[in-house]
């Protein structure tokens, strides 16, 4: 069968060589096809999947079978995430993002199962995912991409989900929590304001409303990526996590959140977010982020 392109590249960002967005939204309804796509629609198996410009296919950027080509599913969105080599190809694609002409990403796909309802618009259930294009005509409403600058330092770093983790975050009869699947939910969808932070809120290094700051839910975590400023506080952040490990932990109003204590774990299936907040503690059950960047050795000099 012949494959189709949907257009779909909201929140497309570049973050040095590394390009993050989704390549599809699932409900999201195509102004042009009058069409969506339902969770799971994609196996994704172990075929090789391509990321290309403009679903050229000369002109390959990254691909799944260790080629820089991440491919993440859960229920709201396939999401995109490749590093780009340094070649030709891959370096005209990131001046095209950068200039604005290149806008999100484009899925070439082979519908299995699609139905039609009474007023046109069509659903698919399942679908065999071709590949994935680099383009500049985004076809749903929620695909204006975000195009960033290099940062000079870029910090990535995760909130499990359904994991019970020590914290000290929670007012209660116990000091252990856990974050069901839907707890982030509002805090990566809504626009109440989110700041990066490693202490008082004055030390925000990043914000969610600026769009530095991203928050992003697979099946096991929220992924927290941040563009960090060419500051001395950012370059300190940097040269701290080549010593220790940095966590990424909410900071949430208990009051705003909804949970229930059950056998000395407090279950969070709402969480009011007000900040992520960075850096070393001993508490069990967070992984490490990372800071990649500039040399920090000017900081770390600091730290001795």
């Amino acid at each position: 069968m012949d494959g189709e392109r949907r257009y779909s590249g909201a929140e497309c960002r570049a973050e040095g060589r590394t390009l993050i967005g989704p390549a599809i939204r699932y409900d999201d309804v195509s102004r042009t096809f009058r069409e969506r796509f339902l969770p799971g629609a994609f196996d994704l198996d172990s075929k090789t999947r391509y990321l290309d410009l403009r679903h050229n296919r000369l002109m390959v950027l990254a691909h799944t079978d260790g080629g820089g080509l991440e491919l993440v599913d859960s229920a709201e969105a396939l999401m995109v995430k490749a590093t780009l080599p340094d070649i030709p190809v891959a370096n005209l694609a990131l001046r095209e993002l950068a200039a604005g002409r290149l806008t999100g990403f484009s899925i070439d796909f082979v519908p299995l199962k699609r139905t039609k309802d009474a007023a046109g618009l069509r659903t698919v259930h399942r679908a065999e995912l071709n590949g994935v294009g680099l383009v500049d005509k985004p076809s749903y409403p929620q695909s204006t991409a975000e195009v960033r600058a290099k940062a000079p330092y870029t910090l990535s770093g995760k909130i499990p989900l359904n994991k019970p983790l020590t914290c000290r975050c929670h007012r209660g009869t116990c000091d252990r929590v856990r974050f069901t699947e839907g707890a982030f939910d509002d805090a990566i969808a809504g626009d109440d304001e989110v700041l990066l932070i490693t202490g008082a809120f004055e030390s925000a290094l990043a914000s969610k409303a600026r769009r530095s700051l991203t928050l992003r839910k697979t099946r096991d975590a929220v992924e927290v990526d941040a563009a960090l400023p060419d500051t001395t506080a950012a370059a300190d952040l940097a040269a701290k996590s080549r010593a220790v490990n940095l966590l990424t932990r909410p900071v949430f109003d208990q009051d705003l959140s909804t949970f229930e204590e059950v056998n000395g774990t407090a279950i969070y299936s709402k969480v009011h977010v007000k900040a992520v907040l960075v850096g070393a503690s001993n508490v069990e059950g967070w992984p490490a982020a990372t800071v990649r960047g500039k040399s920090a050795r000017r900081s770390a000099l600091r730290l001795l």
